[in-house]
């Protein structure tokens, strides 16, 4: 038995990648309840550098132990990655398995023989984030090797170490997706909805106040209370405040951001509108494309 290896890398993984990885398992899970997700690897390679910059999604069939590729599917994703990143190939593939298994190997070459390339494999255990000992992130990178076996060759996989390679605009946006993600609250999507969320609860909470003062002056006025002179002039002394609202420059300044606030709402709806109509024309055009092909010219309408 003797082995040689068909290829020694070095692996550069950027974070978006495994972001990307993470949404798809947890995608899937919501969905379809827990089960294993796979995916290509893109990126860029230099000698033997290679570069992880994205991934996406494939579509497979499972049949007891055997895993078929939807290669249709495979190229028409890979044609529209590409159509967005010109320079990216695919480098790999990737799986939410906690481990390689035997049958990982047709896969693999399955997968080769689509691209016409040497892949690596990852493997991501998504099912080991929740352990709140674990230190290190559970990806696992293997590179093929080919295995000699009483004068055979079989294909093997090889652990390689890789690391983690980040650029200014990814650092940003994993710091935007750790601050969301541990503000605890699944409902806030944005800074600006927790910016509104805390605002709900400030104007909640102001209401309260106010409702609890004027229930207190009513039942001082009714009787059941007695009066407090204390209470009373520290009343007095918050509304002696109130009359600073009812200046000109603040009616002013209120009904500058009211009409702000109103044509904001606007043109959202406008750009929603138009958004819909151009959809509709394009719509329009590739029916009017395809019932006149093959009839001469035909007339488009253009937005």
């Amino acid at each position: 038995r003797g082995k040689f290896s068909v290829m020694s890398v070095d692996v550069k993984v950027h974070p978006l990648v495994i972001i990307a990885i993470s949404d798809h398992y947890t995608r899937t899970k919501a969905n379809q309840g827990k089960q294993t997700v796979m995916g290509c690897l893109m990126g860029t390679q230099s000698a033997r550098t290679l570069e992880i910059m994205t991934s996406f999604e494939i579509v497979y069939e499972r049949s007891g132990d055997t895993v078929t590729v939807n290669p249709a599917l495979l190229k028409a994703r890979e044609e529209q990655m590409k159509g967005v990143f010109p320079d990216y190939d695919i480098l790999g593939w990737y799986t939410t398995a906690p481990a390689l298994t035997p049958s990982d190997t047709k896969i693999h070459r399955d997968l080769c023989e689509l691209v016409e390339n040497q892949l690596i494999a990852m493997t991501v255990d998504c099912q080991d984030i929740d352990k709140k000992d674990h230190k290190d992130l559970p990806i696992s990178v293997f590179e093929p090797e080919a295995v000699i076996v009483d004068g055979n060759p079989l294909l093997a996989f090889r652990s390689i170490a890789y690391r983690v390679e980040t650029l200014e605009p990814e650092r940003i946006s994993v710091d935007a997706v750790a601050r969301m993600a541990t503000a605890g609250d699944d409902s806030v999507s944005s800074q600006l909805t927790a910016h509104l969320h805390s605002m709900r609860s400030a104007i909640l909470m102001l209401n309260s106040r106010v409702t609890m003062i004027l229930n207190y002056l009513q039942q001082t006025v009714d009787g059941p209370l007695p009066k407090d002179h204390s209470i009373l002039r520290a009343i007095a002394s918050l509304c002696h405040r109130l009359p600073v609202m009812n200046t000109p420059t603040f009616e002013s300044d209120y009904l500058r951001e009211y009409n702000d606030g109103i044509l904001v709402t606007f043109l959202t709806a406008l750009t929603n509108g138009l958004e819909v109509s151009n959809g509709l024309v394009d719509k329009f055009n590739l029916a009017q494309e395809k019932r006149g092909r093959g009839a001469g010219p035909q007339m488009a309408m253009f937005m």
